[in-house]
């Protein structure tokens, strides 16, 4: 429904690289009048996706909410959306990888695992009724120790984010990609430390 109704535009949107990431660039830009708007909250925020182990309280920076409305800004319900990784990232069972947009073009994303990629031009892709609506060049986690994720968030993955705290460069707990690990990314880190999440 979506690709057809919107004629595939959405493959001609422009894109711009932000700290490194790839993004569609904002509405209203390079973008055909019959194209959609789009926002995928927080992970555009974060310029690219935070993935956190299952716990009893789920880190909201790991929730997505997608937005999809037309040019007119009126909602595209039952458009299919979906979230695919290019890397080795570690997906937990309960995460939801795909949804349906509701009566107000919203549907939700769950990114439940661990892992880290950085300084891809493809790290992670969503697609609206399979035409990419985001394209992020990096995923990362506190589920990561400086070698690999395990499904767990546990001392190691401690360690590596306080080697890493006050640096930059690429690292994989600079969750927010503003260059340096610092207190807004431990405010990421620490529930998911805390709660022990692990996969289920």
């Amino acid at each position: 429904m979506f690709a057809n109704s919107r004629k595939t535009k959405l493959y001609r949107i422009g894109l711009a690289t932000l700290g490194g990431v790839l993004l569609t660039l904002p509405p209203g830009t390079a973008l055909s009048l019959d194209a959609p708007i789009t926002s995928v909250l927080p992970w555009d925020d974060l310029e690219g996706v935070f993935l956190a182990p299952s716990s009893s309280d789920p880190a909201p920076a790991s929730i997505a909410q997608v937005s999809v409305r037309t040019a007119n800004n009126v909602p595209v319900p039952n458009a299919v959306v979906e979230l695919t990784f290019v890397g080795a990232t570690t997906v937990c069972g309960d995460a939801v990888l795909s949804s349906v947009t509701n009566e107000e073009g919203i549907a939700q994303l769950r990114a439940v695992g661990g892992g880290c990629a950085n300084a891809g031009t493809t790290r992670a892709v969503i697609k609206v009724d399979g035409v990419p609506i985001r394209v992020y060049g990096s995923y990362r986690s506190p589920d990561f120790d400086g070698g690999g994720s395990d499904g767990l968030v546990t001392l190691g993955d401690l360690i590596e984010f306080a080697l890493g705290f006050g640096t930059g460069g690429g690292n994989c707990h600079d969750y927010n990609h503003d260059g340096v690990v610092g207190l807004s990314d431990l405010t990421l880190f620490g529930p998911a430390f805390v709660a022990g999440a692990a996969c289920r």
